[in-house]
């Protein structure tokens, strides 16, 4: 009997689907190597709340003192709220990592936030990104652009293996 593979929350881009706004994927050859010892579970949080492909751009904007994510070209566009269900959705809790798209609004853990009139006015994590660590604080987060090389990946890795051991009872089970 063959034990389950571990598994880990993926940006669904960095694996080569075409799910971006502009159509386009962001492939990550970093991500890809994890899936060698991982099951990577792939997941557009912009793509499964209901937003097309492609799609006008969305961007975290701070309206009356709240950080919301509405449309680039189209305020009156906001997501917010479907982002904070889907981040809340059970089966993130079978997660043992989530590799984020960095500077997605959606994803990113640092991301640049704007005024109403476009101007910068801070940095904050995106609002899927933001909802899944409020849920789960001690899963292994990163962003594709931190698994640049392989002894990065291998640390991400280790945090992973650990994570799924405290999470399933089984440090120091042979």
């Amino acid at each position: 009997m063959t034990a389950a593979r571990i598994r880990i929350g993926v940006s669904s881009c960095l694996v080569g689907a075409r799910v971006r706004y502009d159509g386009n994927h962001k492939f990550h050859a970093g991500v890809a190597a994890l899936a060698d010892e991982f099951t990577l579970v792939p997941l557009c949080p912009e793509v499964a709340i209901g937003l097309g492909v492609p799609r006008p751009p969305i961007r975290l904007a701070r309206i009356d003192g709240e950080a919301r994510v509405v449309g680039v070209t189209d305020p009156a566009l906001d997501v917010t709220g479907p982002l904070d269900r889907i981040a809340a959705h059970p089966a993130l809790a079978e997660l043992d990592g989530y590799v984020f798209k960095s500077r997605s609004p959606s994803c990113g853990l640092g991301v640049l936030v704007f005024s109403e009139a476009g101007a910068v006015v801070g940095l904050s994590p995106g609002r899927f990104a933001a909802g899944v660590r409020a849920r789960f604080p001690s899963l292994p987060v990163v962003e594709e652009r931190a698994l640049r090389d392989p002894a990065a990946v291998a640390a991400f890795a280790a945090r992973v293996r650990a994570h799924h051991d405290r999470r399933c009872g089984t440090m120091g089970a042979e």
